[in-house]
């Protein structure tokens, strides 16, 4: 049986960077609510690396073992990257279909973190300086990791590479290295745009996670996370169709 040709079919990527920077928001909240409760990192592999390389080296003090985190958080997004990009490319990267099954599986994962934190299996609170790994919490992280790796490479395959969608660093070298960066005219460079609107939307959502975390808990911000990511995957299947360029007849 062959698939739907609304499936198979090909998305105008035009416009794509609004689901992007969406999720450069969702990034912020989703490493917001992984520091602030377990002291490590889904995304930003660069703060995850540098907690493995001074775990190994005895530090922090407090913290023995916080560094086998980080270090899970790292294989995973890596193994996430992995399957991620290879199912993605096998499938058609612009296929409607594909986006839809991509981030699909990225709120599938976000909701199976949610489940378990409000089950109560993993803590729901702000980590606390000094407390013991509950080496329970290496799950919420992984699964966290991966999805956080499935929607940097959709935003490769996408080609948007202004919006890798989870780190800052390499969008404000890239911002403030701009030479066009004053130019006044807010349509003449798009990059520069998306770049701003990446940074301001991953600082929001660090805001948004840190304030419902204090008020609500954890969870809250990871149900919002999964919403948000839900959302995105239900704008895929209404998203304009690629059209071909058929030259007119001489």
């Amino acid at each position: 049986m062959y698939a739907p040709r609304w499936l198979t079919a090909e998305i105008d990527t035009r416009w794509a960077d609004l689901i992007l920077i969406g999720c450069c928001f969702t990034s912020g909240i989703v490493d917001g609510v992984a520091f602030n409760g377990w002291s490590s990192f889904a995304g930003m592999q660069t703060g995850n690396t540098i907690f493995v390389g001074l775990g190994v080296s005895g530090q922090p003090a407090y913290s023995s073992y916080g560094w086998a985190k980080s270090l899970m958080a790292v294989v995973c997004f890596a193994v996430g990257a992995f399957c991620f990009s290879r199912v993605s490319r096998f499938l058609g990267a612009r296929r409607r279909g594909t986006l839809m099954l991509s981030f699909g599986v990225q709120a599938a994962f976000i909701l199976a973190t949610a489940i378990v934190v409000q089950a109560g299996a993993v803590s729901h609170h702000v980590a606390v300086e000094g407390e013991h790994i509950h080496w329970l919490q290496l799950l919420p992280l992984g699964l966290l990791a991966v999805q956080a790796a499935g929607q940097m490479v959709a935003s490769r395959l996408l080609a948007y590479n202004e919006l890798p969608t989870l780190v800052v660093t390499s969008v404000l070298c890239d911002l403030f290295s701009d030479t066009r960066l004053f130019l006044v005219s807010w349509t003449e460079n798009p990059q520069r745009n998306r770049r701003v609107a990446a940074v301001i939307a991953i600082f929001l959502g660090a805001l948004v996670a840190g304030f419902m975390s204090k008020l609500r808990g954890l969870n809250s911000a990871l149900w919002l996370a999964f919403a948000l990511k839900a959302s995105f995957t239900l704008a895929w299947a209404f998203w304009r169709e690629k059209r071909e360029n058929k030259a007119l007849p001489k």
